[in-house]
């Protein structure tokens, strides 16, 4: 799975103008509880690895992405953020970057630098 860095990179990257905002504040400080609206336009291939381990490249197809989700703020007493926990239905997301069925899925191990490939003498 990514780190919050290395998929707000991808994301910025692929959706240059991924806007978002809070729909709903259900609680108040310490524990914040809140829905959000994440969108914008699909420019650039979106490129990762999966949890199976496979390269994924998804080609940019120019429509909205719109995804809605739900986080959970802890804050101390200065109402500094020190814990997020966030819900949201990744499968809708990849559906609507997605919609024909096009991603491209490269496994790890027919990679001849990583191995597996069969491309060369195993036997040293």
């Amino acid at each position: 799975a990514m780190d919050f860095g290395a998929s707000h990179k991808t994301f910025k990257r692929m959706m240059p103008t991924f806007a978002w905002e809070v729909l709903d504040v259900y609680t108040e400080p310490p524990v914040v509880a809140f829905r959000w609206r994440h969108w914008g336009e699909f420019r650039e291939d979106y490129t990762a690895v999966n949890e199976a381990g496979e390269n994924v490249r998804v080609p940019a197809h120019g429509r909205p992405i719109d995804v809605t989700g739900i986080t959970v703020a802890y804050l101390n007493e200065g109402l500094q953020v020190t814990k997020l926990k966030t819900w949201f239905d990744s499968d809708e997301m990849f559906r609507q970057m997605d919609p024909e069925g096009r991603a491209v899925r490269i496994p790890m191990a027919s990679c001849p630098v990583v191995g597996g490939g069969g491309g060369g003498d195993s036997t040293g």
